[in-house]
């Protein structure tokens, strides 16, 4: 499924597993000035090496599995997107991300698990797809794709699923309609 985006050649399509280092190194790009993501990795050296090797793990072993990953012709943008009731990670589920958890954020790792329970403990019950993710490469920004990206999940929504944007400095916020 392709989109065209609106004054744009540019389309709007579902991420595949060859696009994970493209779209990693994006959203790393996209979160290198967030504030959490300054927070979780606070050494500006390492910040944009551990952001991406985080994107492409989670991409590969999270959310690409649940085909709702969606990206730019280009991958100069992507949101990643998880259906209802697929958002949280039970213990086993977590120990087995361990070993990639750690290599992608070295030292880093307590403060990642501290923002993942933060998330998790503000989270809504009610089934609904969770965007975890929405990033555009800065020198891209401003043009509508962040926004195109994110409203692709337009049908499921349109059926009266409500949507959860993570916001980690306010906590998850629901946002069903302004995810549409």
């Amino acid at each position: 499924m392709q989109a065209a985006l609106p004054g744009s050649a540019e389309t709007v399509r579902k991420a595949t597993a060859e696009d994970v280092p493209r779209l990693a190194h994006a959203l790393a790009r996209a979160f290198y000035d967030d504030p959490v993501f300054r927070w979780l990795v606070p050494n500006d050296s390492e910040r944009l090496r551990r952001s991406e090797r985080g994107f492409a793990f989670y991409l590969r072993k999270v959310y690409l599995p649940h085909d709702e990953c969606y990206a730019t012709a280009s991958l100069g943008g992507g949101a990643l997107w998880l259906p209802p009731e697929k958002w949280h990670l039970g213990p086993l589920a977590q120990l087995r991300l361990a070993p990639g958890m750690l290599a992608a954020m070295g030292p880093r790792l307590p403060q990642v698990l501290r923002a993942i329970s933060t998330i998790e403990s503000n989270h809504p019950h009610k089934p609904h797809y969770y965007l975890p993710f929405v990033g555009v490469e800065p020198d891209l920004q401003g043009k509508g794709i962040g926004t195109a990206v994110r409203g692709h999940r337009r049908v499921s929504l349109s059926q009266g699923r409500p949507a959860v944007l993570a916001d980690v400095a306010r906590a998850p916020r629901v946002a069903g309609r302004d995810c549409r």
